[in-house]
């Protein structure tokens, strides 16, 4: 669950619930007179007090979290636990489900109370006057949560029922862990592996070159794909004893069930899209954590092999030389471009096989091969616990002993031919970093005027200012600053440091929304920016009421956090003043990202003419991405137009995956479809310039 109060107010408000149901209470007033006596006895109301400034949400929610108020926005919690403890216990909790769903479909989450025995006690007995309501409880995913718990129990492990759910403890959490992996280890990961190519990688998207690997967004149970690809690849065998098949597959199939009741009592794959439109910034640590964690346990990254060797093109081919190997740069790429030719999901090679198709001399196939490769006790060697690191995906091939070569599908380990060639080169030129950042702005800004597309960069003066612009795109009333970051988070999210993963954001897309921020703030107060470049020098013009979106673009894929969700949530969090960590000791790590925050809301603060600005407005048009997720929408585009339609599209709409992937299908599907109801949506939304999303689509 989102919302988390203290836990002293649970432990006042829990045993006078079950006091008072047992309490005989007749009344013959009048169902608004009793509500009409709940509202008074809040301390404060939304309507009242938050509506009218008397005081503000972020006050409240301190209060609450300090154990001062209580919202009644609880009861629909402690409805849950109530519900759990029935399930669980097989004890009759009627009584307190009825009182808990009268009183909440009356207060809603407009009131707060003041966390004292006597005002909860007699705000319970009005409760017990109200007219019984039908209890409605989201049955579905709380049910799998439930019948998960049980499961676990059955192989001795028993997450704990805690106020708002389960408790899946790092003990917990290391019990399943070792209970998957020993399970995984004694049937070989090979079956295991073959069961997730089979099943969840089977829906192909040919235009992107990716599966369909996506968040469900109603009640459908998400998949733990991440977490049981990179189990079976560290316990894959170069030959397997043939077993019996239905033995097999009743193993694995355990195997899965164990992981999805993992999953399940995380709880935390529920969130629909209404809910991350209102997250409030005040949840955002908890949201933020949460998918870290579920993106480790269930989405694996993938590649296209077309953004991959544009990578190798652009990136590797003018240092490789540095790297002082016995093959050539084209050898290399030769190789990757016919191993990703293959058609098998992962197979062991045939060098005759290589040697035939790419004329590459047998010792120099064997040196790239041993260069591009991680022995098979080296394979995700470190990932003993959910916290530790996974590699499999940095090279694109596993080798066993006697040169036998695995080659696992490029869509998840074809990024480890740039890794490991950057990681060749870095070993040997200690500039390469600094020389990157550069290529990447050219590679986007190559494909780009290869389409055909008009676009701006350059460094620019003004009055009071320089700046370089790595890419602006401009088309009909839209202006978009788009600049690039290459840092790398990967190591910070795999081992699930949320504080760390900050820290690294500060040096990269947290930072390049500050040059953005910076780009508008002076287009709007020159009206004009000069771009001068190597090629030509161009003029940026603005009226003044063009819409200005700002891009973060990043190199690698990061799932939930190159969305439109979390990217603006982020930066709304740090523009309100920023982080603050749990521990004190590592408050020092988020501090350079709260500077940021300062910074942009000066740059605001100046195109507003030194006036207070609104964080959410100014939050709003900000999105963060992938190089291959813009490089996406770029191909799938027939003109500049469609291009920014569906970068504009990644501001307005989303339908709660959290991937910009399926807004671009989203807005291919449009085009033939002028009177679809997201897309006049969204084209109201922003003419209007109304700084709200439109979740879901009506295909």
């Amino acid at each position: 669950m989102k919302n988390i109060e203290n836990n002293k107010t649970w432990d006042l408000i829990i045993p006078v619930i079950d006091r008072v149901v047992h309490q005989n209470i007749e009344t013959t007033e009048d169902e608004d007179i009793i509500k009409e006596k709940c509202a008074k006895l809040a301390l404060y109301s939304y309507k009242a007090d938050v509506e009218t400034a008397k005081i503000t949400e972020h006050e409240l929610l301190k209060m609450e979290r300090e154990g001062q108020i209580v919202g009644s926005n609880i009861l629909v919690r402690i409805k849950r636990y109530y519900y759990i403890l029935s399930k669980m216990q097989n004890l009759d909790y009627s009584k307190q489900l009825q009182l808990l769903t009268n009183l909440s479909a009356y207060l809603g989450n407009q009131f707060y109370y003041k966390v004292e025995e006597s005002t909860i006690e007699q705000l319970l007995i009005y409760g017990l006057r109200l007219p019984d309501f039908s209890i409605d409880i989201p049955q579905i995913q709380l049910d799998r949560m439930i019948e998960s718990a049980k499961l676990l129990k059955n192989y001795g492990i028993n997450p704990e029922i805690e106020y708002t759910g389960f408790s899946c403890s790092e003990k917990t959490s290391q019990e399943i862990f070792n209970l998957v992996e020993g399970k995984i280890k004694s049937v070989s990961g090979n079956y295991v592996l073959s069961k997730i190519f089979s099943e969840f990688f089977a829906e192909y998207i040919p235009m992107f070159d990716l599966y369909n690997i996506s968040r469900n967004v109603k009640d459908e149970r998400n998949e733990p794909i991440n977490i049981l690809l990179n189990l079976s690849v560290k316990h894959l065998r170069a030959n397997i004893i043939s077993s019996d098949a239905n033995i097999i597959e009743s193993k694995v199939n355990e195997i899965f069930q164990i992981t999805r009741a993992w999953l399940d009592v995380f709880d935390i794959q529920s969130e629909s899209g209404m809910e991350y439109s209102m997250m409030r910034v005040e949840n955002f640590p908890l949201y933020f954590n949460n998918e870290i964690i579920y993106d480790k346990m269930c989405t694996p990254k993938q590649y296209s092999k077309k953004y991959i060797l544009l990578l190798l093109d652009f990136l590797i081919k003018p240092f490789f030389d540095k790297a002082e190997k016995r093959y050539s740069f084209k050898e290399y790429y030769c190789l990757a471009e016919y191993l990703m030719l293959l058609e098998h999901p992962y197979a062991f090679l045939n060098l005759n096989d290589i040697h035939k198709k790419t004329k590459i001399a047998y010792y120099k196939i064997n040196l790239i091969l041993e260069d591009i490769s991680r022995t098979i006790k080296e394979v995700n060697s470190k990932f003993k616990s959910l916290e530790g690191e996974t590699d499999f995906y940095t090279r694109p091939i596993i080798r066993f002993p006697f040169e036998k070569y695995l080659y696992i599908d490029y869509h998840f380990t074809g990024f480890g031919f740039y890794i490991a060639a950057y990681d060749m080169i870095k070993a040997k030129f200690d500039l390469l970093d600094r020389k990157l950042g550069p290529l990447v702005e050219d590679m986007l800004r190559s494909e780009m005027s290869r389409k055909g597309y008009f676009l701006y960069s350059g460094k620019y003066t003004t009055q009071d200012d320089e700046s370089d612009c790595d890419l602006v795109i401009k088309s009909s009333n839209r202006i978009c600053f788009i600049e690039v970051k290459k840092t790398n988070i990967e190591d910070e999210f795999n081992k699930l440091d949320d504080v760390a993963a900050l820290q690294q954001l500060s040096k990269g897309m947290v930072k390049a929304q500050k040059q953005a921020f910076r780009h508008k703030k002076n287009l709007f107060k020159n009206r004009t920016l000069t771009l001068k470049n190597k090629q030509n020098e161009v003029e940026l013009s603005c009226l003044g009421n063009e819409h200005i979106y700002l891009f973060s673009i990043c190199l690698p894929e990061y799932s939930f956090l190159t969305s439109k969700s979390f990217s603006s949530k982020l930066l709304e969090v740090i523009l309100l003043g920023g982080f603050s960590t749990v521990d004190p000791n590592r408050q020092c790590e988020v501090e350079e990202l709260n500077k940021l925050g300062k910074t942009m809301l000066q740059y605001a603060e100046e195109i507003n003419n030194k006036s207070p600005v609104d964080v959410h407005s100014l939050s709003f048009y900000s999105v963060f991405a992938s190089a291959q997720q813009l490089l996406t929408a770029l191909w799938c585009s027939n003109n500049q137009e469609e291009f920014v339609e569906i970068i504009k599209n990644w501001i307005y709409g989303t339908d709660g995956s959290l991937n910009l992937y399926r807004s671009i299908l989203f807005d291919i599907a449009e085009r033939n479809r002028p009177k679809s109801i997201r897309k006049s949506a969204i084209d109201m939304l922003e003419n209007t310039k109304k700084e709200a999303v439109f979740v879901g689509w009506d295909g």
